[in-house]
């Protein structure tokens, strides 16, 4: 499978069940009543090919966009077959992304079980649960 083709989106109501699922296999089971208001708040994003949802994050933003803001990412979940292949370093590379182009200075992510996957992607020590953005050149 080619990674590269996946393109990060905001997740659609039709797709509730699905997404329901995944980040039912984070933490706790995550009703599908829960994931419809929060894609209705557009509070949820996906990792999609052209057929199937392969990875998805929920968050919410803390602070005031363009001032200063934190997005605080509570659950990020990849399809149990295709853990370990990469698929998870590559959402965090979009999120960074996503990020810069919503003009959030940082995000959270915390998670007990991930402590391969923050060294693998260099978020080790005190710092392994933030991103900085880098303050653009004037």
């Amino acid at each position: 499978m080619d990674f590269q083709k996946l393109k990060l989106r905001l997740a659609e109501t039709h797709e509730v069940r699905i997404v329901s699922k995944l980040l039912s296999l984070v933490n706790r089971k995550v009703e599908e009543k829960e994931v419809h208001e929060l894609i209705e708040k557009k509070k949820v994003f996906v990792l999609k090919d052209k057929k199937k949802i392969r990875a998805v994050f929920s968050y919410t933003v803390i602070g005031f966009l363009g001032v200063f803001a934190i997005m605080y990412i509570s659950r990020l979940a990849v399809v149990p077959d295709l853990q370990g292949n990469g698929i998870g370093s590559l959402l965090l590379a979009r999120i960074k992304k996503l990020n810069i182009k919503l003009g959030i200075a940082a995000f959270f992510l915390f998670t007990a079980k991930a402590k391969e996957f923050y060294k693998k992607n260099h978020l080790d020590g005190v710092w392994r649960i933030f991103w900085w953005r880098k303050p653009s050149k004037s």
